[in-house]
């Protein structure tokens, strides 16, 4: 589908790349919480250690709740990253059919676009 505004959507690439999305979604959603149940584990053995330096490692590092937060957060990323897919999905969808739908009205005479 070409545009005037130079942006140009091949459905066959575009499902691709959308397929592609999901996959990653997909394998997020699987390795993640093995990822972040590693990342807790090798925190809590405090491998920083209880000199000076690791004193001050441990404050930058967890400040404002330093990789907490973001473990935390984390368990939510796989399902935001699948929806938007599939929000993406419907939306490239709905622009593939109104523009078929355009072309058709136009090319029979039954409506005319507006710009």
């Amino acid at each position: 589908m070409s545009s005037p505004y130079g942006v140009d959507l091949v459905r066959p690439i575009t499902y691709e790349g959308i397929t592609q999305w999901s996959d990653m979604a997909g394998e997020m959603e699987k390795d993640l919480p093995r990822l972040v149940d590693e990342l807790r584990q090798t925190l809590a053995t405090e491998p920083w250690g209880s000199g000076a330096e690791g004193k001050a490692f441990y404050a930058n590092h967890y400040q404002g709740d330093g990789p907490t937060k973001l473990m935390d957060r984390c368990s939510n990323f796989p399902q935001q990253f699948a929806d938007a897919g599939d929000r993406v999905r419907e939306g490239v969808e709905n622009l593939f059919t109104t523009d078929t739908t355009i072309a058709y009205d136009i090319g029979t005479g039954e409506r005319v676009r507006e710009v």
